[in-house]
């Protein structure tokens, strides 16, 4: 302790205590008259972000998902994934129903249901298999039911949404629940409570964000028919929450469209489009056409889910029509929409449109286009089209003269004829692209046209000899599970992979799960190129038998994808045993697995296995191992095959040399045998904010190494079995502060003496001041005070209490008056009781009355 500071901190005043209040939000349902039309539509609705819609009552423990105990709410939290994960740990749980989950780890009652994480023959044990499950969807974010997964869920990955950081000339809010809407719309105070009000408010390059909600109040008429939104002026529209949270909503009756957009610099991003009808049936092409969207002239439209809209009986794209359109349509989904022509989307005169990262499913036309009608339209990339209809012809898309789709999915459509694609114009072209199992065929050709072309693609058939086919594979795609959508290629050598055309663009572009286009030479057949976790093992070619083996885990995956699980299962000799994991994301060990509970922050981990081998020689000892993995976007987990490493074992002979590390440090290795004679050196390193205390060799301390963090020792001439002892202690400043406090606070931008004595929240109190007292130093609200309460009156006795921390003494004083202040014992030496200690002050009389101080310093 530095010289001229006393170690206790006393203060007399008293602190407020505020408690954090949750928030809690309702959304209020738009209300709609139901008219006679193809959709159907509830009479109210409201926001689901977590699809607890599709969760029934609410999921499988049947009747509910055992591991989404707590809320219920298709989230698997933290605290939930952690009971989970001790179930499997335990090797065998059984009922409890005291508990708040139901079960409880190790044997007792198994007589009634199982978790519903454990499908899997036997019963009443949660496998690594089971567990990977639950850590994808815990990983996910949410998860939903599926009557087609084994398990009854899968997980729902999505891609992470973001606020645009442009600079703009303005920025404008609007809130549904907005109880104060003052133009300029400056603030979420202010906010409009109608879209339409800010947009019209909004200066040329200003930006408006929207706070989560449902939008449906509000319409302007204008050539093309009534709309929810008008956008004709250089804007952005975004949503603060994303599609998930924020809904723009057309009508029936009067036929309402949600959004029209004819401006080159307008930008709509990151909204649900719903329920949203353009009549299909006005004078002109552009009126009857696009329910959801309608767009002659946009920037960009990206992040949006188009659902629920039509078109019918005339019009074209009954989720979003494009017409002469010049911009970038991104990440868009539509589905469930119907028009006459393209059910999901139309786009005409598309020479500069660009649909890129799409996905467009279970859409109808009543015509041709059950997904998708395009013409001149050359710019069609990483599109995921599956599940559509048409009555008349091209189930999955119509590609018109000029126009080429890249990278494309069409799968699962259905139609009269061309059930996948028909390449209705001239020059239309497929490229890189995955068209089967679609009903009706997968690829044929309008009549009277010519010039169609199908290069490095997978189809099992082309009902046309005119169709000029490059590089054709007719082979099964083998996905990863057609049943739940999951149209990835499953096996990594699939000849889909690295089998399609390099182009110009390649290189510059994701494939529709955000990862890089190109993972190899060249790029994959199909909207998704195959990805995979990439595992390296490394470990010492020869060692001694008897001691460890640490074998490096190395994992990487691509950027833009996250983990969604991965484990590894050993193949080790019957007499070596897997006794540790560390590293990145939490590797814990079960048996002869290493899994990764944690959320790696980056796309690749590094862990290190300990294996303890016996006193057996052995040569070309294998370590196999087999992994299991899943990326975000997959439905379920991979499994690689096995990758092998030799290791030669050793006999040794010699003395043993053992070392020992208390807590706050660690030393290596920890056993050798070192040959009669000769030399045993190891390494003593101490923990972030610790030091090396005491390090003895067979009872003998070293000198001078107290203080230090890492020290190298060697034993010279061993000539007998040696043990060597670690000890260590928190680093601190000469105020007994430690270094791991300060840096737990970010006190880190001076040197530890000076953070020590510094005041950080300005409330008087020095930082070591803070830490003896057990108070934030970043809060200025934070204060060491004590209280008095009064007993009965009869007994004049009153009791002081005050906050207390482990590791402190305190001591009362008494004072008769504070000028001067003459300062008296009361009590001495009170241990602390954290969370909160307490004195019974003797009565009025018996040195009970008088001003009090209490004093704190460390226990000795």
């Amino acid at each position: 302790m530095k010289s001229g500071f006393p170690r206790w901190v006393g203060h007399f005043f008293r602190m407020q205590v505020w408690g954090l209040v949750p928030l809690v939000a309702a959304w209020v349902g738009c209300t709609f008259a139901v008219a006679e039309a193809a959709l159907v539509k509830p009479t109210t609705l409201s926001i689901d972000p977590y699809h607890r819609a599709d969760i029934t009552s609410p999921l499988v423990l049947k009747p509910r998902h055992s591991v989404d105990f707590q809320d219920m709410n298709g989230q698997i939290s933290d605290a939930e994934i952690a009971l989970t994960i001790g179930l499997w740990q335990s090797s065998e749980y059984h009922l409890s129903p005291s508990t708040e989950l139901g079960y409880a780890a190790g044997a007792g009652s198994q007589t009634g249901i199982v978790h519903s994480a454990d499908q899997l023959a036997p019963q009443w044990t949660i496998d690594t298999t089971e567990l990977t499950r639950q850590l994808a969807s815990w990983r996910a974010g949410r998860y939903q039911e599926s009557t087609n997964a084994w398990d009854g869920f899968v997980p729902v990955w999505s891609l992470p949404y973001r606020l645009s950081t442009n600079t703009y000339t303005a920025v404008l809010y609007v809130d549904a629940a907005s109880t104060n809407p003052l133009p300029p719309y400056a603030s979420m105070g202010t906010a409009a409570q109608t879209l339409q009000d800010a947009v019209d408010a909004a200066p040329n390059g200003a930006v408006i964000r929207v706070a989560s909600g449902i939008y449906c109040t509000g319409a302007t008429t204008n050539v093309v028919g009534i709309n929810r939104v008008v956008l004709t002026k250089p804007v952005t529209l975004e949503s603060i929450e994303g599609p998930e949270a924020t809904m723009i909503l057309g009508e029936s009756e009067p036929a309402t469209r949600c959004v029209y957009i004819n401006h080159p610099q307008a930008v709509l991003r990151g909204f649900t489009l719903a329920y949203g009808f353009s009549g299909g049936l006005g004078s002109t092409l552009q009126e009857k056409s696009g329910g959801g969207l309608l767009a002659l002239n946009v920037q960009e439209i990206s992040s949006c889910v188009i659902d629920n809209c039509s078109a019918l009986p005339w019009g074209s794209g009954g989720g979003m029509a494009l017409f002469s359109a010049s911009g970038l349509v991104n990440r868009v989904e539509v589905k469930n929409s119907e028009a006459a022509y393209g059910g999901g989307v139309a786009i005409y005169w598309g020479s500069y449109t660009r649909f890129r990262n799409g996905q467009i499913h279970h859409n109808t036309a009543s015509v041709t286009g059950g997904g998708l009608v395009v013409d001149n339209c050359p710019n069609l990339i990483n599109l995921l089209i599956h599940h559509n209809d048409a009555a008349l012809n091209a189930g999955g898309a119509s590609l018109g003269q000029g126009s080429e789709l890249w990278h494309g999915t069409v799968v699962n459509n259905a139609s009269a004829s061309a059930g996948g694609i028909l390449l209705a114009g001239n020059g239309a072209r497929v490229g890189n692209s995955i068209v089967y199992y679609n009903s009706g065929g997968n690829l044929a050709r309008q009549a009277g046209t010519s010039g169609q072309t199908v290069l490095n693609s997978c189809s099992s058939t082309i009902n046309d000899p005119e169709i000029a086919a490059t590089n054709l594979l007719t082979t099964i795609p083998q996905f990863i599970n057609p049943l739940l959508d999951d149209y990835r290629l499953r096996s990594k050598t699939s000849p889909l992979i690295d089998a399609g055309m390099t182009r110009s663009w390649s290189g510059l572009l994701e494939d529709l799960d955000g990862a890089p286009r190109l993972l190899g030479d060249t790029p994959d057949m199909g909207a998704y190129e195959h990805a995979q976790v990439n595992l390296a093992l490394s470990a010492p070619t020869n060692v001694t038998a008897g001691q460890v083996i640490h074998l490096t885990i190395e994992a990487s995956w691509p950027e833009g994808l996250t983990l969604g699980a991965l484990n590894l299962d050993l193949d080790l000799p019957s007499t070596w045993t897997l006794t540790d994991a560390s590293g990145d994301a939490m590797p814990v060990i079960h048996d002869a697995q290493v899994v990764f509970l944690g959320k790696p922050d980056s796309t690749g981990i590094t862990a290190v296995a300990t294996i303890q081998t016996d006193y057996t020689q052995v040569s070309n000892q294998a370590i196999a191992a087999s992994m299991t993995w899943q990326l975000s976007g997959m439905t379920e987990a991979l499994t690689q095959s096995q990758q092998t490493m030799q290791v030669n074992a050793i006999l040794p002979s010699g003395f043993d040399l053992t070392a020992f590390a208390s807590a706050g440090g660690v030393t290596f290795p920890e056993f050798q045998i070192i040959p009669a004679g000769s030399n045993g050196t190891l390494t003593i390193t101490a923990d972030p904010y610790h030091q090396i205390d005491v390090v003895m060799i067979d009872a003998q301390p070293l000198s001078g190494i107290s203080g230090l963090t890492s020290l190298v020792v060697t034993i010279t001439n061993l000539q007998a079995d040696t043990s060597v002892y670690a000890y260590f202690r928190a680093a601190t400043t000469t105020y007994g502060v430690p270094l791991s406090w300060l840096a737990g606070y970010g006190l880190t931008n001076q040197s530890p003496e000076a953070e020590a004595q510094d005041d950080a929240d300005g409330d008087d109190m020095a930082n070591w001041e803070e830490y003896l007292a057990g108070t934030s130093p970043l809060d200025p609200a934070s204060l060491f005070v004590f209280d008095q309460s009064h007993m009965p009156e009869a007994s004049q006795q009153s009791i002081l209490t005050w906050p207390s921390v482990s590791g402190r003494i305190y001591h009362i004083q008494i004072a008769d008056e504070l000028t001067p202040a003459i300062w008296t014992p009361l009590a001495t030496n009170l241990v602390a009781t954290p969370p909160e200690n307490s004195f019974q002050v003797p009565p009025a009389g018996a040195a009970g009355a008088g001003f009090y101080r209490i004093l704190v310093e460390p226990a000795p």
